[in-house]
């Protein structure tokens, strides 16, 4: 309960979540509905956040309410969305295409795994791409052993 009364920002709430969500079996997905984050880098709680997104394994989907093309905090919900795996729509131009685009996208998945390759511990780069269909694949961006 004190933990809660502190999440006064959406990162920290975030974070809450992701970290009730990582004793969960498997992969998780979390659905955000709202209008932004903080500047990724800048705003305190955002790296404890996606700290927490990424250990969780919980794949962040965004659904951005703004009424506008662009907005100044779009940035950080989409740079999160990509690195857990999950999805980012704006509702702005056509919300029920936005909502029907992330409802595919949690209703079903393939997951790939991948034998460790021989690395020192750390941080990589993972890219996954399609090789003989089209399409887009959602995917973390990143691997922390």
């Amino acid at each position: 309960p004190d933990r809660r009364r502190g999440a006064a920002t959406p990162e920290r709430g975030l974070r809450l979540v992701a970290e009730a969500l990582a004793d969960a079996p498997g992969e998780t997905s979390l659905l955000y509905l709202g209008y932004g984050l903080g500047a990724q880098g800048t705003h305190p709680d955002y790296a404890p956040m996606m700290r927490a997104l990424l250990r969780g394994r919980t794949a962040f989907h965004c659904i951005d309410l703004t009424q506008a093309d662009w907005h100044s905090l779009e940035g950080p919900l989409r740079i999160t969305a990509e690195a857990t795996g999950g999805l980012y729509v704006s509702t702005y131009r056509f919300p029920e295409t936005a909502v029907a685009v992330v409802a595919r996208a949690i209703s079903g998945h393939y997951e790939i795994s991948f034998e460790r390759p021989a690395l020192p511990p750390g941080r990589h780069d993972v890219k996954v791409r399609l090789r003989t269909r089209r399409g887009v694949v959602h995917h973390r961006t990143t691997y922390s052993d």
